[in-house]
């Protein structure tokens, strides 16, 4: 999802359990996007607002999500491209992105993810072939970069599953004889 503001919020069904998910999602969006890794924020695990993408299983859920996770945000950059294209009347392989903004090298026009989707909601299924980035050409996936999560854990501030306490909650065991 891209704001009004122009920050992307991606959208993943796995928690982040301590192995740094937040983060690396976060890194794959953006590279895949063209955005500045600080307006990306993930949302993850909520079965309200998330994919049901099965268990969460520590770093195993980079090899199982982050790849419909990176077509989506491929896709995406593709589609606003195209619409960018569209209005200027120009071919798409001639437009460049950089930091959410596409630019029309020919004219120095630019139009921002926000400004393209300004008062629409687009929704796509996700096209499994969506031409994805060349590795090579990579600049925030595979850097060292400070890990979302790091505060939160220093403070105490991350509220994991077996510490969330509801009125009235009860506690089960299986017991087998």
């Amino acid at each position: 999802a891209v704001t009004a503001e122009g920050n992307v919020i991606g959208h993943n069904g796995h928690v982040d359990l301590g192995t740094g998910l937040r983060t690396a999602y976060a890194q794959i969006v953006a590279e895949e996007l063209d955005v500045p890794l600080a307006r990306v924020s993930m949302v993850l695990g909520d079965s309200d607002r998330t994919p049901n993408q099965g268990p969460t299983i520590a770093s195993a859920s980079i090899q199982t999500a982050a790849v419909p996770m990176r077509r989506a945000a491929a896709q995406a950059r593709a589609y606003l491209v195209n619409a960018a294209a569209t209005r200027w009347g120009v071919d798409a392989a001639t437009l460049t992105v950089s930091d959410g903004q596409i630019r029309n090298p020919a004219t120095g026009a630019t139009l921002s993810y926000a400004e393209l989707l300004e008062g629409r909601q687009v929704e796509m299924a996700l096209d499994e072939d969506a031409p994805i980035k060349d590795p090579a050409t990579y600049r925030i996936v595979g850097q060292s970069i400070p890990r979302v999560d790091i505060p939160a854990k220093v403070t105490g501030g991350d509220i994991y599953v077996h510490d969330v306490r509801l009125p009235g909650m009860l506690h089960a065991r299986l017991i087998h004889p």
